[in-house]
């Protein structure tokens, strides 16, 4: 059963590959391809409009899938988002030929979305307006790709809240930060002005301190030059004759010394011989 169902498989991707083949062959050599070239051609651009150069793309690669037998996780639900997100296309790209003249006849040219965007964009806009209807596009298109990728809204909408939470703290903390940089500005200016009114001061207080022992410089001088000027400018040396010669004093004191010397030695004598 298994090898019947991949076989089934198999022959519908081939019959959907050489569909595409055909049709971009029949839009390249549209003149070549005869009626049947023409009829797929006029068909295609009628009924979809631009969104005919990107179908054969999405039917290649949905074939691809089918024919490699890529286990996808539900694999209808995919092909349905996909599908009804290439109507929202066609849709968005046909607003803005309704507001032309003749909509009608340039769909069917292959204008826009071709006759499906023509008639869905003309539904959405008697109802909606321009802009409701790009609303409803833009909200449609988020369901389909939610369908698609199967993610729930609870699990989006809680990684978003966490996300804003983030982003609000980081803001916040931003704002504190400027809030303290711009109360320490002032008071480090505050600071500085402080410290060149402290070295001004002490500036002041060392010319001050300097100009005083100037001062004190100028008058000792001014009294040397004072005392010097009170004494009497004749001055006389005392002579050397006021002085005691040292040779005769000398002299003296060597004669007492001796005298005193003759005396002990007489005594010492003396006294030996009495002991005797």
């Amino acid at each position: 059963m298994k090898k019947k169902s991949n076989n089934n498989n198999k022959t519908i991707s081939i019959i959907i590959i050489l569909f595409c083949l055909i049709y971009i062959l029949a839009f390249i050599f549209t003149d070549k391809m005869g009626v049947i070239g023409k009829i797929i051609v006029q068909i295609a651009i009628s009924n979809i409009g631009l969104g005919a150069y990107i179908f054969p793309f999405l039917l290649l690669s949905y074939s691809f899938i089918i024919f490699f037998d890529y286990k996808l996780l539900n694999p209808y639900h995919k092909l349905f988002g996909f599908s009804f997100l290439f109507i929202i296309f066609l849709v968005f790209i046909h607003i803005k030929i309704l507001l032309l003249d003749n909509p009608y006849l340039l769909a069917v040219n292959g204008a826009g979305g071709g006759l499906i965007g023509y008639y869905l964009a003309k539904a959405l806009y008697l109802y909606f307006g321009v802009k409701g209807t790009y609303l409803v596009l833009i909200s449609l298109s988020l369901i389909t790709a939610l369908f698609i990728t199967e993610i729930s809204y609870l699990y989006l909408f809680s990684g978003l809240t966490i996300k804003a939470k983030i982003l609000l703290n980081n803001l916040v903390n931003i704002i504190k930060n400027k809030k303290l940089i711009s109360i320490m500005l002032p008071t480090r200016q505050k600071e500085i002005t402080d410290y060149h009114e402290y070295t001004a001061g002490q500036e002041l207080f060392k010319t001050r301190r300097g100009k005083r022992r100037e001062k004190k410089i100028i008058e000792e001088i001014a009294v040397d030059q004072g005392l010097q000027e009170t004494l009497p400018s004749e001055y006389q040396i005392p002579p050397l004759s006021l002085l005691s010669d040292p040779h005769l004093e000398d002299k003296n004191s060597f004669r007492l010394n001796i005298e005193e010397n003759i005396k002990i030695l007489e005594n010492t004598f003396n006294n030996l011989i009495i002991v005797s």
